[in-house]
C-alpha cells in the first residue's frame, strides 16, 4: 500500500495522475469567460504530481469553486517526466494554462521569456515567513508565489550512532572538520559495511552540500546576472575535502557511491541503516522515517566557524504558482492564488504535501494535523530562520542541468579518472557552456 509519506518521498517523480474533472464547467469555452473579472472566469490549472497530490488538489479546487461559483476551474494534472515538454509547447503556441505549477529551476527561464505574469500587484504576501517571497522574484517581478518551502538538512540515524557509541553532534556548533572526524569514527566503530556518512558530493542531491560550502565561502551556485557563481579554485578545496572521506573510509567505496545514484529511495543505504549521516531536503524527513522504520533526526549542516548563525542557510521553494502572461483573467488568477497560499481552509486540504506553507498562520494551523516528522520539519525551519543567508540567485536558463554535471565530474574524480583540479575545471567548463546568455 502506498502511504502518504511514501508519496511525499517520491517527490516530483510521482505515479500516474488522476483523471481531471472540471469544477463548475458547464460547456462554455474559454472565450465565454468574462475578461478581467475576479468572480466570473474560467481558469485552467496545471500541476505535476502523484495520486495523493492530485486528490488533495482536486479537493481544494472543488472547495474554491463552491465558495466562488462563478469561477470555473479546469484541472490539468500531469507527470514530471512529460510536464515540461508539454508546457514548452503550450507557451510556444500561446495557449499556456492560466495557473501553472512552476519549479524554481525553470522560473527564470520562462520569466525572462515573458511567458509569466507579474503577480506582485495581485498577491498578498504580508504574512509570509522571512525568505519565502524573494524566492519567487525574477528581475524584480514576482512571477512565482511559493506554495511550500523546504531547506537542506543533514539527516542522522540515532541507532547507528548509539550502536557505535558515538554521540550525536551539536548541530549549532559543529564544523566541516568535525563532520569528517565524526564520520570517520562512526565507520571505525560500526560493523563492516556500515559507514559514517553518505558520499553526498557524488549522488542525487549533490548540489546541497556544494551550495552550503560555497555560500560559507562567499560564493553560490549562480550569480544575479545569470552566470556560474563559482570557478575551479572554489571547487578544488571542496573536492579535496570529500576525497579525505574516501581515503579513510568515512564514506562507502566508490562503487557503492556510484550505485546509490540509481538506487530506489526506499533502498538507499541511509534508509537501510548502513549510514550514520546523509544529506536530504527537509521535506523528505517523513518519507525517510517511514521507509527506514525507525526514528531519524534532522540536523543543521556544519559551518566553517562552528556557529549556526554563520551557516548561510537558504530556503528552496518546493514548487510555486505562476500565471500565464496571456491569461484573460489576471484578477481571477490573483484571487485564486491568494486563497491557495493564505487560506487555512486550503491548508487543511494540502497540509505539508508541497512543503511548509509560506504563510505563517497557515503553517501554524496545519501543524497539529501532521505526524511527528512533519512537525519536526516546521519546527526546524522556524527555529533556524535567523540562520538564513541571502536569497540565492534564480537558476538561470540552462542551469537546471547543473546537478547532473556535478555528479558526472564528481564521479570521475571519485574513481580517479580525473584529478581534483582537472575534474573541477571540466565541471566549470561544461556547466558554464550550458548557461544561456
Amino acid at each position: 500500500m502506498i502511504t502518504r509519506r511514501q508519496l511525499l518521498g517520491a517527490g516530483v517523480a510521482g505515479a500516474a495522475s488522476l483523471a481531471a474533472t472540471s469544477f463548475g464547467l458547464t460547456g462554455c469555452g474559454k472565450d465565454d469567460a468574462k475578461s478581467g473579472s475576479a468572480t466570473e472566469a474560467e481558469l485552467s490549472v496545471t500541476w505535476w504530481g502523484n495520486p495523493l497530490r492530485n486528490e488533495e488538489t482536486n479537493q481544494a479546487l472543488a472547495a474554491y469553486h463552491k465558495a466562488n461559483p462563478g469561477v470555473t476551474l479546469k484541472p490539468i494534472p500531469g507527470e514530471w517526466g512529460t510536464y515540461w515538454d508539454k508546457f514548452a509547447t503550450q507557451v510556444a503556441g500561446h495557449n499556456a494554462p492560466d495557473v501553472i505549477q512552476m519549479a524554481n529551476t525553470y522560473l527564470a527561464q520562462y520569466s525572462a521569456g515573458g511567458a509569466l505574469l507579474d503577480l506582485g500587484q495581485y498577491a498578498d504576501t504580508s504574512k509570509f515567513a522571512a525568505g519565502t517571497v524573494d524566492v519567487g522574484k525574477v528581475d524584480g517581478e514576482l512571477t512565482g508565489i511559493t506554495m511550500g518551502v523546504g531547506s537542506c538538512g543533514v539527516m542522522v540515524n540515532p541507532k547507528v550512532f548509539s550502536a557505535a557509541g558515538v554521540d550525536l553532534p551539536d548541530d549549532k556548533t559543529w564544523t566541516w572538520d568535525q563532520y569528517h572526524e565524526i564520520s570517520k569514527e562512526l565507520t571505525a566503530k560500526s560493523p563492516k559495511g556500515t559507514y559514517g556518512s553518505q558520499g553526498a558530493f557524488a549522488v542525487l542531491g549533490a548540489l546541497n552540500p556544494l551550495q552550503a560550502w560555497l555560500r560559507q565561502h562567499g560564493k553560490d551556485l549562480f550569480t544575479a546576472d545569470r552566470k556560474l557563481g563559482f570557478d575551479t579554485l572554489d571547487l578544488v578545496p571542496y573536492f579535496e575535502y570529500w576525497m579525505k572521506f574516501t581515503k579513510d573510509n568515512s564514506v562507502p567505496p566508490a562503487s557503492a557511491i556510484s550505485e546509490e545514484q540509481s538506487t530506489n529511495f526506499d533502498q538507499a543505504p541511509f534508509v537501510k541503516g548502513k549510514l550514520g549521516i546523509a544529506w536530504y531536503a527537509t521535506n523528505q524527513l517523513s518519507a525517510l522515517t517511514e521507509a527506514a522504520g525507525t526514528e531519524l533526526k534532522m540536523l543543521r549542516f556544519p559551518s566553517v566557524a562552528g556557529q549556526a548563525a554563520q551557516r548561510k542557510s537558504w530556503l528552496v521553494p518546493t514548487m510555486l504558482w505562476s500565471a500565464s502572461a496571456r491569461t484573460k483573467n489576471p484578477e481571477a488568477v490573483g484571487k485564486f492564488v491568494n486563497w491557495w497560499v493564505n487560506s487555512t481552509e486550503c491548508g487543511g486540504f494540502i497540509q505539508d504535501e508541497r512543503g511548509m506553507p509560506p504563510n505563517t498562520e497557515v503553517a501554524t494551523s496545519i501543524k497539529p494535523k501532521l505526524d511527528a516528522a512533519g512537525k519536526a520539519v516546521i519546527d526546524f525551519l522556524t527555529t533556524s530562520e535567523s540562520e538564513l543567508g541571502d536569497t540565492p540567485a534564480q537558476v538561470p536558463p540552462g542551469g537546471s542541468s547543473l546537478e547532473s554535471v556535478v555528479i558526472r565530474h564528481a564521479t570521475d574524480i571519485l574513481f580517479g579518472k580525473a584529478s581534483v583540479r582537472d575534474g573541477s575545471q571540466a565541471l566549470v567548463d561544461e556547466a558554464s557552456s550550458q548557461l544561456q546568455s
